[in-house]
């Protein structure tokens, strides 16, 4: 199986700076090099995916863009980093294109030329675009990072962003993608156990919620535990937002993520949500 994430340029690896065409115009944004490292290290593939209308839109060149490649992956493989390949698109937005995002014709490339599992990779980026790559290619998660557009993408976008998570930076990204990928499985035993008390209580699942006898949760997939329960953790601490009774103890989704990080502690929370329900 071969993990990737692909990652949008500017405004998520260098400095977005309006249609940069010179190299020596190239500011790579702070801790990049090491969280694309750490990301690397810990067996994901990495590939960039970049719109480039200022080529279609006459600009600057293709010679431009690709010095500027150039430039940002020799400075990255200084750090040990490298790319397995960087898609782009030049065309304009008005023009046809193959590639542009939100399409996910580049994402479906890398599956069938360095053989990527799709539903294990990631799409990062800073804007809607980038988050709409990802869903429509079918990554495990697309990630929105608050540097470039993203912090006014996150303010403006409203339920767009749909199941996207939002991150500070690409250190956080690595952070959260590791955390996921090196988190325990539930263990089969537990798992029936919890679904048969949560039947004696009256709890039905379908489609992506939990229906309690007195409330609806958000759940992740075509059943409970259908596929990995990581991807979840942050809507479901979202959801617990919302639940008058556990927000005075899990206040911020941050604190839920600091205290209930790995499978164990998810399943311990819906334990308490289960014994709750007389």
């Amino acid at each position: 199986m071969t993990r990737a994430v692909f990652l949008d340029r500017d405004g998520t690896l260098n400095v977005e700076k309006d249609y940069l065409r010179d190299p020596a115009e190239l500011e790579i944004l702070p801790g990049v090099p090491d969280a694309l490292k750490q990301l690397q290290d810990g067996g994901f593939k990495l590939f960039i995916v970049t719109n480039q209308s200022g080529i279609g839109r006459g600009y600057y060149t293709l010679e431009d863009m690709h010095r500027v490649n150039t430039h940002l992956t020799g400075l990255l493989a200084s750090h040990g980093v490298r790319f397995e390949k960087i898609y782009f698109a030049s065309e304009a937005p008005e023009a046809p294109s193959r590639g542009r995002k939100p399409s996910p014709q580049f994402l479906f490339d890398a599956r069938d030329e360095f053989g990527v599992d799709l539903a294990e990779s990631y799409m990062i980026g800073d804007k809607l675009i980038d988050l709409e790559c990802g869903w429509n290619a079918g990554v495990k998660q697309s990630i929105l990072v608050r540097t470039g557009y993203g912090a006014k993408i996150e303010q403006e976008a409203g339920n767009k962003l749909g199941p996207a998570i939002v991150v500070n930076d690409l250190a956080e990204v690595a952070n959260l993608i590791l955390r996921q990928a090196n988190s325990p499985s539930l263990p089969a035993e537990e798992r029936e156990a919890l679904f048969r008390k949560m039947e004696d209580k009256g709890w039905t699942w379908r489609d992506k919620f939990i229906h309690a006898p007195n409330s609806t949760i958000w759940f992740h997939g075509s059943s409970p535990w259908q596929g990995d329960l990581h991807d979840f953790h942050y809507r479901m601490a979202k959801r617990l937002e919302k639940l008058p009774k556990y927000r005075s103890c899990y206040s911020t989704v941050e604190h839920y993520q600091r205290v209930f990080d790995d499978t164990a502690g998810l399943v311990a929370i819906l334990k308490q949500l289960v014994d709750s329900k007389k």
